[in-house]
C-alpha cells in the first residue's frame, strides 16, 4: 500500500466532478463549494500497511494529519496536467473542512504469518 501519492489523489478525481455538478440553494450570497462544504461529512484517509516514517522538512516528525495536509498542498509547475492535479487537491480541501489521516502498519511482515494472523500469540 504505502502513502499518499499522485495515483492515489487521481483516484479521488470524482471529488472534483462533485464540485462542478452539485449546487446548494441557500441563503443569498452563498454559492459553490463553500456552501456545499457545510453538508459534507468529515474526510478520513486510512492508509493501510503504512511503512513510511512520518517526517516533514528537516527530519521533523509529523502527525498523520500533517502528512495528509502536506500531500494536499499544490504541486509546483504549470500546464493542464498540473492544473488538474491541483484542482483535485483544492476540491478536497474546499469540500471537506474537517480532514483526518490514520495510518495502520502491517501487523507482520511474513506472508504465511499474515494468512494465519488469528493463530499468532
Amino acid at each position: 500500500m504505502g502513502g499518499i501519492d499522485e495515483a492515489a489523489l487521481d483516484r479521488l478525481a470524482l471529488v472534483t466532478e462533485l464540485t462542478r455538478r452539485i449546487r446548494v440553494h441557500g441563503s443569498p450570497g452563498e454559492q459553490g463549494v463553500s456552501a456545499l462544504s457545510e453538508f459534507t461529512p468529515s474526510f478520513m484517509w486510512l492508509l493501510r500497511d503504512f511503512y513510511y516514517d512520518l517526517e516533514g522538512e528537516h527530519g521533523v516528525k509529523q502527525s498523520p494529519r500533517d502528512y495528509l495536509e502536506t500531500a494536499l498542498m499544490p504541486t509546483a509547475g504549470s500546464g493542464p496536467a498540473v492544473e488538474a492535479k491541483n484542482m483535485i487537491r483544492e476540491s478536497i480541501k474546499s469540500l471537506f473542512k474537517e480532514r483526518e489521516c490514520v495510518t495502520l502498519v502491517r501487523p507482520v511482515s511474513d506472508e504465511e504469518a499474515l494468512r494465519n494472523l488469528d493463530k499468532l500469540p
